[in-house]
């Protein structure tokens, strides 16, 4: 018989970079995972056992609290550091452009 988990057992996650390319290696990139983990908790949107940010991914072990689901918390976890990420990927290389011509 298959065990039954509930929806608000603790679940391993992980998630890498495109490509496997060490975009964490930078602080500021980790801040902002580490941000919006902190924002999940602060909001009572999930209980955060562990997690560990390597260069290229990331490993967490969560659970999602009442009223949330494990899929509705990664998927806004997942948009927002993404667009966190990306938006500040681009700041940079627009100012290093900037500063060749």
């Amino acid at each position: 018989m298959k065990p039954e988990y509930t929806v608000h057992a603790a679940q391993y996650f992980t998630a890498t970079i495109y490509e496997w390319q060490p975009v964490l290696a930078e602080d500021r990139y980790k801040n902002i995972i580490v941000d919006s983990l902190q924002f999940l908790v602060n909001d009572k949107r999930l209980e955060l056992n562990a997690f560990v940010i390597m260069s290229n991914h990331i490993h967490l072990i969560w659970q999602a609290l009442p009223g949330f689901t494990p899929s509705a918390i990664q998927a806004s976890f997942m948009k927002y550091t993404a667009q966190q990420i990306k938006g500040s990927l681009i700041k940079i290389s627009q100012i290093c452009l900037i500063h060749l011509r």
